[in-house]
């Protein structure tokens, strides 16, 4: 799909595929250069280096971009705030959080952090190449966006034989559906 239409994918055409450790080289200069208080802690500042992207390259594969992923948090912000039981009303805790609460606050903004630096690591990805799992991200995100080509799609492929379709992700089904 992206070959035969360079003109509705020109993030791919003269760059490479990034290996993984220039996907380490990328997320270390996202976190060294921003502030994030909870993914970058004092002592070990890419501690959080491997398992986000790792985290990044499965919700890749979900179907799931920067977008997606800050209206997730979004959403799950405004529902924490419209609990009705928050904050003890009696005891000593009186006018306190609840334990289970703040930890779920603290994970809220933690996934506040990481929605940030998904964005700022395919921006800065895109500025020399791209991974493989943006490959099919992308194909979703243009086919869902772009009637004409997913038109002109459809209409070439009336039928597709998906072998080993159960061992498809979601964006991989997603362009199947598609």
């Amino acid at each position: 799909i992206i070959q035969n239409n360079p003109d509705e994918f020109p993030q791919f055409f003269g760059k490479n595929v990034i290996d993984e450790i220039g996907q380490i080289k990328v997320m270390e200069s996202v976190i060294q250069g921003g502030v994030f208080n909870l993914l970058k802690p004092y002592g070990d500042n890419f501690m959080y280096v491997a398992p986000l992207l790792k985290t990044f390259a499965g919700m890749k594969r979900e179907g799931i971009g920067p977008q997606k992923l800050r209206e997730f948090v979004q959403d799950e912000e405004s529902q924490f705030h419209n609990i009705g039981d928050l904050y003890h009303e009696k005891g000593t805790h009186k006018g306190k959080m609840k334990g289970p609460y703040k930890d779920w606050e603290r994970n809220i903004e933690k996934n506040k952090e990481m929605a940030a630096v998904y964005a700022i690591y395919q921006e800065k990805l895109a500025e020399t190449g791209y991974d493989y799992d943006d490959i099919i991200l992308s194909t979703v995100e243009e086919l869902e966006k772009n009637e004409v080509l997913l038109q002109r799609l459809q209409e070439q492929y009336k039928y597709l034989l998906a072998d080993e379709h159960q061992d498809t992700n979601l964006a991989q089904n997603k362009v199947l559906e598609l």
